[in-house]
């Protein structure tokens, strides 16, 4: 790998501190560790940011939910009800229990885990991966892989915060990995290699001034995420992931021939797991910039009510309504997501764009004061782009 991952790279882009035009700080998880300060002058009161209203809801209904077609039995029992993964692991942590050590039985069970923990249901929100890392660990001492899976979702997990040294630890945790040759074939070779050109792609899109500290450039950056994507396939080519990874990569290009590519790629990924969630929100993102924003919306949804915990869920969601002119609504989950990753420049770009929308200046000029700071020597160009073309998809999909 050419990446040098080694180095600390800076909170920000710029210095200096931003703020979110809330009422309220957003509370700090336990995780994640917000950059941003959120001042409130006492002469100029913080500007009111209401969600949706129900008139809005009235006179603007929501397209009727269409699921794909096919659904996965795995995905939706975990997604249908918030107890059902918690039955599932103590079922799972009680039967261990019951084993002996190194029995068949044992081995099988563990075999059966490494399964369940790598599928995209258990892996799409913090809850379910940090019981995923719980059974994992039940069974360290009986399957050599389950300490490299491990190591894979906590890198995920630092992906889907969407901060900035987040994405450089996983970067920097995920070529470790390919370096010492932890993954080198099968579905964990396709993860580690599916996970490392995503941490590529998300520096490119919203944390640029980490990529250059990196001693990366854009280029770059997406001719090794490719590679890695094509690498992903080759090693386990029936694997969700690798799919939707190099539609990440094609999207994050202008070439429409690239992008039909990216669709297709994103549809493989659906014949794998038909509720991959980055399959549906690179398709989501594809309909959006098509001008087919009911559909788009429908898989917004979508990936939501499977109970997606990352960003770019609702940064996406927000895009979808803004284009269907549901204003409130796109505000309200933009600063959901902009709560989760106040460190994404992209986002507050994208904030900036929604709260012009609904004649709010005076968020719309702290939105885009945040995005310049964070975004460094990008914000003109992106700025440019959103606000000449309409708002972009791109960073919520990849």
């Amino acid at each position: 790998m050419v990446v040098r991952w080694d180095q600390k790279p800076p909170t920000n882009a710029g210095s200096g501190p931003v703020a979110i035009p809330t009422e309220q700080p957003p509370k700090e998880s336990a995780t994640v560790k917000p950059q941003i300060t959120t001042p409130t002058p006492a002469s100029t009161p913080a500007p009111q940011l209401p969600l949706a209203t129900e008139k809005l809801a009235q006179d603007t209904p929501r397209p009727k939910y269409e699921p794909p077609p096919t659904t996965s039995i795995m995905a939706h029992a975990f997604s249908s009800s918030a107890s059902a993964l918690d039955k599932m692991t103590e079922k799972l942590r009680i039967s261990l229990a019951r084993t002996s050590a190194h029995s068949h039985e044992r081995a099988t069970m563990a075999r059966a885990i490494l399964v369940l923990c790598r599928s995209y249901a258990v892996r799409r929100s913090r809850g379910a991966r940090k019981m995923a890392l719980g059974l994992l660990d039940e069974i360290v001492d009986d399957d050599p892989n389950a300490e490299t899976l491990a190591t894979l979702l906590t890198a995920e997990g630092e992906l889907h915060e969407l901060g900035a040294e987040a994405t450089a630890s996983a970067l920097a945790r995920l070529v470790n990995m390919l370096e010492n040759d932890e993954t080198n074939a099968g579905v964990h070779a396709s993860l580690c290699r599916s996970l490392t050109a995503h941490s590529l792609i998300q520096l490119v899109l919203h944390f640029p001034g980490t990529l250059e500290a990196l001693e990366q450039d854009h280029e770059s950056a997406l001719t090794q995420a490719f590679a890695l994507a094509e690498q992903a396939i080759i090693a386990a080519p029936e694997f969700a992931d690798a799919h939707s990874v190099l539609g990440r990569v094609l999207l994050c290009s202008a070439d429409p021939e690239a992008i039909a590519v990216a669709h297709q790629a994103f549809c493989r990924a659906l014949t794998f797991d038909a509720e991959h969630d980055p399959a549906m929100a690179g398709i989501a993102t594809i309909e959006l910039n098509n001008g087919n924003a009911k559909q788009a919306l429908v898989y917004a949804d979508h990936i939501i009510k499977l109970g997606s915990g990352v960003p770019q869920a609702f940064h996406l969601r927000a895009l979808v309504l803004s284009a269907l002119n549901r204003y409130d609504d796109a505000r309200r989950d933009i600063e959901r997501a902009l709560r989760q990753a106040p460190n994404a420049g992209l986002l507050h770009l994208d904030a900036a764009r929604i709260a012009l929308n609904l004649n709010d200046s005076r968020a719309a000029e702290i939105y885009e004061q945040n995005a310049r700071i964070l975004l460094g020597d990008d914000f003109e160009n992106l700025k440019q782009m959103i606000f000449a073309n309409g708002l972009t998809a791109k960073g919520s999909a990849i």
